[in-house]
């Protein structure tokens, strides 16, 4: 394939024309073509070195797509609702940074007007085509039943509200788990009022709140970098991916953590971590030093993890994250070991100014 075939292959399927292919289609399994259509193409866009960053927009909006002419379908079958929703996005989809393969994290925000015995048949039944729908496409049921087609995780805004209120005051360790997923929240489909108002509820909660930023500090600090004293990786341990590294809980969510914080603490609306850091940047959270070079950083681990991921797609093997070090070069290995240790050192950073020797 020359560039001019890869650069009209991928003008041809761009995430604009391939979402209004996607939003004309009118059978599931014709959303399940263009999933596979999208990850064939990022093989090719591996090849040709686009950035981590535009990958993972396309495939998001992908992902966004196939959702909103999901939701379409369902109100087509069920009508139209009864009262006013916000179909909402959360942890790689909410942050637009998916990668090839991934689970569902997704909820409903429902108008205060909601009333089970009235509306609840209508929203568990359109929760439900959904997420079903999403994993016929391969975005799999998220394994702990995080996802709108659970009846609790398809509320009010006030119960919302209300929830991650008890998140932020009493920051348990399940507390702090949900908060690295759903904080990272978005639109996708319906209202924006709701979802704006629940934005807003969080900010004003935890901006300056030292106390639930403390504890979130201590939890983003039980995901290291995978590296050693003298430089040298932290392999997994036994199991199928024994003398890996984990690429998506040590690389790149480290980062991740750590961007949210930064934009938590000064207040800030990003939820994509690029934004995130550069508006922390702004705002004082972080120097902008620091925050390009954990971009940076970002950047290069995201793109060998996506590239990790197409060359199993490409050899017809499942989609992981664990990467052999031996797949990559001295150079990259290298690279590699200085963004794990930009991270490294901000998060020793940021524990010593939240103090968190004193809760750990």
């Amino acid at each position: 394939m020359t560039s001019q075939d890869l650069l009209s292959r991928q003008q041809g399927s761009s995430p604009v024309r391939l979402a209004r292919q996607i939003s004309r289609m009118e059978k599931i399994e014709d959303l399940h073509a263009a999933v596979r259509e999208a990850q064939l193409l990022l093989v090719s866009m591996v090849s040709a070195h686009a950035t981590a960053h535009s990958m993972e927009r396309f495939l998001t909006h992908l992902t966004d797509a196939i959702t909103v002419r999901l939701l379409e379908m369902a109100e087509e079958k069920l009508g139209l609702p009864p009262i006013p929703y916000a179909w909402m996005a959360a942890g790689s989809q909410g942050r637009q940074e998916q990668a090839i393969q991934g689970d569902q994290d997704n909820f409903l925000i429902i108008d205060d007007r909601y009333d089970a015995a009235q509306h609840g048949t209508y929203f568990r039944a359109l929760s439900r085509f959904v997420c079903d729908g999403l994993n016929e496409c391969g975005y799999l049921y998220c394994p702990g039943d995080m996802m709108a087609a659970n009846p609790a995780w398809h509320l009010p805004l006030r119960q919302w509200q209300q929830r991650y209120g008890a998140w932020i005051d009493e920051p348990s360790p399940k507390a702090l788990m949900l908060t690295c997923i759903f904080f990272d929240l978005r639109l996708v489909y319906g209202q924006r009022f709701l979802s704006d108002a629940l934005h807003a509820f969080i900010q004003e909660k935890v901006k300056g709140n030292n106390f639930f930023l403390a504890h979130m500090t201590v939890n983003a600090l039980s995901r290291q970098p995978p590296l050693g004293f003298f430089r040298h990786f932290v392999l997994q341990h036994g199991g199928d991916h024994a003398e890996t590294l984990d690429l998506k809980i040590h690389g790149v969510i480290p980062i991740v953590d750590l961007a949210r914080i930064y934009a938590l603490e000064a207040g800030l609306p990003q939820v994509n971590t690029h934004e995130r850091l550069h508006a922390a940047s702004l705002a004082g959270s972080v120097s902008q030093g620091s925050a390009r070079d954990l971009d940076d950083a970002r950047e290069f681990i995201a793109f060998t993890r996506l590239r990790h991921q197409a060359q199993r797609l490409h050899e017809g093997k499942p989609v992981d994250n664990f990467l052999p070090p031996g797949d990559l070069s001295e150079l990259e290995r290298n690279n590699l070991k200085d963004a794990f240790k930009v991270v490294k050192t901000l998060q020793h950073a940021l524990a010593l100014r939240h103090q968190v020797s004193r809760i750990s």
